[in-house]
């Protein structure tokens, strides 16, 4: 994808709900900077506002280093497109910086209204929300994977429920509370476990061929040694060749 077809709106827009990605670290450091922006227009000497527009520029370069960092944790496909315009967009902070020493004041406000309420405007509009639905996939993933930890942990406590339960036996006569033994589960349970960690190796097998994850990434996930993953993908390999 060439982001540089897209067509800039050049009129200046405030910051509205329309640019809202529903991503709150995104949203808010967006909002920030627009704050940033309109506090060029009003009183103020040369000194405070060559202040504020090196605090609008630094503060611009962190957003977009972290969200270059977001898009690749998640293996954002057009991440290197994106790139390239945040590439334009530090050109343009750089260029306000040099032509800044020889502009009024409410020619530096102008040009920043320019920049942040009009092309960084768009840029959030046209651009950044191509990259939603593809955060909101992978958060939802990760939070798929951490409801599975937590019902592997509570099935780890029931192990441990066993175990203090056969420490302390009941008072003869007392109906039974302790569950069967791990060992002597019965053949259906085991065939369940079985399946559930076939299930797993699919997941993986398939996450790995989607081309998004890196094998230590989805080691990561699965709460795996990268090795296990390495042996479940070659595994896999050799059950397709058959």
């Amino acid at each position: 994808m060439v982001f540089k077809e897209i067509k800039m709106d050049s009129r200046v827009t405030r910051w509205n709900s329309n640019i809202e990605t529903g991503i709150p670290e995104i949203d808010d450091q967006h909002r920030r900077l627009f704050e940033l922006a309109a506090s060029f227009r009003g009183q103020g000497d040369e000194i405070r506002i060559m202040k504020s527009l090196a605090i609008l520029c630094d503060y611009a370069k962190v957003h977009l280093r972290e969200e270059e960092a977001l898009l690749e944790t998640i293996g954002y496909t057009d991440l290197a497109a994106h790139r390239q315009a945040h590439v334009e967009f530090r050109a343009l902070l750089r260029q306000l910086l040099t032509d800044a020493t020889h502009l009024s004041l409410d020619e530096i406000a102008t040009r920043v209204e320019s920049l942040i309420n009009g092309w960084f405007y768009n840029h959030i509009l046209r651009v950044d929300a191509q990259y939603v639905p593809a955060v909101a996939a992978y958060q939802n993933y990760q939070q798929s994977l951490r409801a599975g930890r937590r019902n592997r942990r509570l099935e780890l406590g029931s192990l441990h429920f066993f175990e203090d339960a056969k420490a302390s036996p009941p008072e003869p006569g007392s109906p039974p509370e302790i569950p069967p033994q791990p060992g002597q589960a019965s053949s259906k349970a085991q065939a369940n476990h079985a399946d559930e960690h076939a299930e797993r190796n699919d997941a993986i097998c398939l996450e790995f061929s989607s081309g998004n994850y890196t094998q230590a990434q989805i080691a990561e996930h699965f709460g795996v040694h990268y090795s296990t993953v390495s042996r479940i993908l070659k595994k896999g390999r050799r059950r397709d060749i058959a």
